[in-house]
């Protein structure tokens, strides 16, 4: 079956500590796994994304009443280079049915990324969110 990887899963794990009276030290760390999977719903071989891990994490001082954050969060630490879509083009495209049996398509997800996320609450019914993201993406061929 088409994204139907035979093992997956999610393992997450999070740390919180008190570094004074009202603010506290956050820790998660997520790792995501999964095995081979086609892309395509014909499963042709060349459609198959081969199975990876990543790593995510995240690290924040807040207050403890979660009035405010301050966080850096870290996606695909392991940088695994995966595809979200792989597909062959139909003869009806190419108009060349010999050429078109050996013709994909793919798009792929992003690689190792960081952000710094601030959050600042006004009042408990409405959230003032400031997000400055900076990503770091590696060229893929």
């Amino acid at each position: 079956l088409q994204f139907s990887p035979k093992w997956s899963g999610n393992l997450s794990a999070q740390w919180y500590t008190p570094i004074s009276q009202n603010v506290e030290f956050r820790l998660r760390a997520n790792l995501l796994f999964t095995d081979r999977f086609f892309t395509a719903q014909d499963e042709d071989p060349f459609t198959a994304a081969e199975g990876y891990t990543k790593l995510n994490m995240r690290v924040a001082i807040a207050h403890a009443d979660g009035t405010w954050e301050v966080a850096v969060v870290a996606k695909n630490l392991t940088d695994q280079r995966t595809p979200s879509w792989i597909n062959d083009i139909t003869p009806n495209v190419l108009g060349n049915s010999s050429q078109a049996s050996f013709s994909y398509y793919a798009r792929s997800e992003r690689g190792r990324a960081s952000r710094c996320r601030a959050l600042f609450v006004t009042d408990r019914t409405h959230n003032n969110v400031f997000t400055v993201r900076v990503v770091n993406h590696h060229a893929q061929v």
